[in-house]
């Protein structure tokens, strides 16, 4: 398979994250009470703290992100390596369906639903040729989707809980 193949997906990803860049915290602060009534009680404290994040720092996640996507891109396309790469991939498209739900659960736009549209039809031509030069049983596709949800969520998710901290520093 080509190289490029392999290299768009942190384009992909890049361009998909921009928006949620662009458009999350203004979003949220318009948004945050009626997250508050759609959600689980669990989740208020999440909403609560992820609002909190500034624009920088959501922006330094992206690019944490952006780091792993295209280590993983380089790593498949030219030594070979897709095994990660497919499972993050995978990991990348169901994130790409949650932002679906999220508009259908708040019946409006939400940041990252544009470019959904453009990552989904990536995703069809990455399966169509992926299946047919790469394929992987379930079992495979789920380990190593479970792997690289461990590699991103351990990046991610210290991130985000440092975020509300390292945003009230910067103002103070």
């Amino acid at each position: 398979m080509n190289s490029a193949f392999f290299l768009l997906l942190p384009i992909v990803f890049i361009l998909h994250d921009l928006e949620e860049i662009i458009t999350v915290k203004h979003w949220i602060t318009n948004n945050k009470s009626a997250m508050i009534q759609k959600t689980p009680k669990f989740a208020h404290t999440l909403i609560t703290r992820f609002s909190s994040i500034s624009t920088e720092w959501f922006a330094c996640i992206v690019m944490a992100e952006f780091i792993i996507f295209t280590a993983v891109g380089i790593s498949a396309a030219y030594f070979g390596f897709v095994s990660l790469w497919i499972g993050l991939f995978v990991a990348y498209t169901i994130h790409l369906f949650w932002h679906s739900v999220q508009s259908i659960l708040f019946r409006k736009y939400t940041p990252g639903l544009i470019t959904v549209f453009i990552s989904l039809a990536y995703a069809k031509f990455v399966l169509d040729r992926f299946l047919t030069h790469h394929p992987f049983s379930f079992t495979e596709y789920m380990l190593w989707t479970f792997i690289a949800l461990i590699l991103i969520g351990a990046v991610f998710v210290p991130l985000h809980m440092l975020g509300p901290d390292v945003s009230k520093s910067k103002h103070s």
